[in-house]
């Protein structure tokens, strides 16, 4: 699930977004603006990516990452946004590529791990997209979104007990209705819409439907009554 899961420019760069939800990690964020007197410098081939990128036209921004890529073919930026843009225009297996590689150039990107994770999910590899996963929450340990795409791992694999684990676990952090409905609950749609363990799938959605609410109210109390012993 990438927070937008955009789950997608998951970085600093889920997911969005997750993302969903994405988020731009660090070692991808953009350099600060320059200053004003090197305003009129001519646009990089990042630059241009990125734009297109933000105008949603994700084709376009694949010619200009080719040719930086052709150039610098360690760029782990210009990996990303590739990986990013072939996964908005739905070619999940052309996306994997330019995701791995990215996460063995910076290895330490808790959202390149996390892109690669959901992409392998999307490509019906879920068994595969598990140690990506892990990795992404390796590197993120309070962060949600690869929380519940590892126990999307499981429920797509048919272990709906390891799943249940890992979304129990994830519950609480969810913080928003939104957050709930652009991530589990939107991914879920998505498993059952492809027919991927579609029982399982609408088992969990249901208890996310259900248990949120209810941890939501409980944790209310919760500040309330302690509000009022204070």
């Amino acid at each position: 699930m990438l927070i937008m899961r955009t789950r997608l420019e998951m970085l600093p760069l889920l997911l969005c977004a997750a993302v969903v939800w994405a988020v731009q990690p660090a070692a991808f964020a953009q350099t600060p603006a320059a200053p004003a007197a090197a305003a009129s410098a001519p646009q990089t081939l990042l630059d241009e990516a990125r734009a297109a990128i933000r105008r949603k036209d994700f084709a376009a921004a694949l010619a200009p990452l080719d040719q930086q890529l052709a150039q610098k073919p360690d760029d782990a930026a210009a990996h990303f946004l590739r990986g990013r843009a072939l996964q908005e225009l739905k070619r999940w297996d052309e996306a994997i590529t330019p995701y791995q590689r990215a996460a063995q150039l910076a290895p330490k990107s808790s959202a390149a791990w996390a892109n690669l994770c959901w992409t392998q999910i999307l490509a019906n590899q879920a068994l595969a997209a598990r140690p990506a996963c892990e990795s992404a929450l390796a590197l993120n340990e309070g962060g949600w979104v690869a929380r519940v795409n590892l126990g999307h791992t499981w429920l797509l694999a048919g272990d709906a007990t390891n799943a249940q684990h890992h979304y129990r676990d994830v519950l609480w952090r969810i913080q928003t209705e939104a957050q709930l409905q652009a991530g589990p609950l939107a991914d879920f749609d998505v498993f059952i819409a492809k027919g991927w363990q579609p029982e399982a799938a609408r088992v969990a959605k249901s208890w996310f439907q259900k248990q949120w609410p209810r941890m939501f109210k409980a944790a209310e109390l919760n500040v309330k009554d302690t509000a009022r012993q204070t």
